[in-house]
């Protein structure tokens, strides 16, 4: 099989199961108030556009320190720390947190999990469905099991705010490819390709390519690396991250997948 990379281009600037909740309670009962929270040190996120997969508001998650995020109807002034989905909603309708490699979602108005009302914090299950004032539906997935990239993916026909098809919580590397187990689905493809983040940076390479020869992803340029071609826009850094040259990025499958 041909590599999925040949030369790059960069250029042009224009469950049924009912979900089981923490004991400590940060929810007041009946009154869904919001915990005072500390703002996270550091935060990258963007809308990253792939021709024949769609868009994807990628938030990268932090390395060294705990993320929460706010969830809810769009706002006049915005931050990068929330997600916003056009519908009727509360301007902050639920929380959620990723800490301990563990995702947790704390809701602030009606929300349910599964079927379940929930008025504490729950831990989030991949394959769970949040339902929000019985109207907006979102499916949580974690679809690979060698890494915690999560992906929001609504269900109902409302949608995320810049009118992307999905929300990635990435957790260092995310597969976009064409099988099941990738975050971001690119059935076009023919293999799979490795997103990662590193110091406040998007990176793109083949899962068995050297690190160093990994593509950065520019913002506001269009990238071309052999069957992929996808644009990076509105990439915000709030802080730096802390993984080091001497890291090294695990990849979350050992060889290319093709479709069945």
């Amino acid at each position: 099989m041909s590599p999925l990379f040949g030369k790059s281009k960069q250029f042009g600037r224009s469950k049924t199961t009912p979900p089981k909740p923490i004991q400590q309670s940060l929810v007041v009962p009946g009154t869904c108030l919001q915990q005072p929270q500390a703002t996270p040190t550091n935060l990258s996120r963007g809308v990253l556009w792939i021709d024949g997969a769609g868009g994807f508001d990628v938030v990268a998650l932090p390395h060294t320190s705990d993320l929460m995020l706010s969830c809810g109807r769009p706002v006049s002034e915005s931050s990068p720390f929330r997600l916003e989905i056009s519908g009727p909603l509360s301007q902050n309708h639920f929380l959620i947190s990723f800490t301990n490699k563990e995702y947790v979602l704390t809701p602030q108005s009606k929300t349910q999990i599964n079927g379940q009302q929930v008025d504490s914090p729950t831990p989030l299950q991949s394959g769970d469905v949040i339902t929000l004032d019985a109207l907006v539906s979102i499916q949580f997935e974690i679809p690979s099991a060698l890494s915690r990239t999560a992906r929001l993916k609504m269900i109902t026909a409302h949608r995320w705010a810049h009118g992307v098809d999905q929300v990635v919580l990435l957790d260092r590397v995310c597969l976009i490819g064409p099988d099941d187990d990738c975050p971001i689905h690119a059935r076009h493809l023919n293999g799979r390709v490795l997103l990662f983040d590193k110091r406040s940076s998007l990176y793109l390479k083949e899962p068995q390519q050297e690190l160093h020869n990994a593509i950065r992803l520019l913002p506001a340029q269009h990238t071309v690396a052999g069957e992929i071609s996808l644009r990076l826009e509105n990439w915000i850094t709030t802080g730096s991250q802390s993984l080091d040259d001497s890291e090294t990025v695990t990849d979350e499958a050992p060889a290319q997948g093709t479709n069945a």
